[in-house]
């Protein structure tokens, strides 16, 4: 079973503190304890004036939601899912030269 978790760094923002984009990383570890993280920058769309929230009360969790509202979560799991089988059981390994 793998845990994933949303890691936000940093926001992009306009002087009002309006959010323009979120730079995040998405992390995965299995119960081995190997991890695998995926991270970009999301520009977010303008935010609906009737429903808006002062950078300062933004909570994690809200902030998790825009991006999985705006993202493909499910192919991101599939792939970190994928390079934690990777790390774990190798199809290739880099050798040095034995001379």
């Amino acid at each position: 079973m793998i845990n994933y978790t949303w890691l936000i760094s940093t926001f992009e923002c306009t002087p009002e503190k309006v959010v323009t984009s979120i730079n995040w990383v998405y992390r995965g570890e299995n119960e081995n304890g190997t991890i695998f993280e995926m991270f970009d920058t999301l520009k977010v769309p303008e935010p609906d004036l009737n429903n808006f929230t002062d950078f300062e009360n933004l909570t994690y969790e809200q902030v998790c939601s825009w991006i999985e509202n705006l993202i493909d979560v499910s192919a991101m799991q599939t792939n970190i899912t994928e390079q934690i089988e990777l790390l774990e059981q190798p199809k290739t390994i880099t050798l040095n030269p034995p001379f």
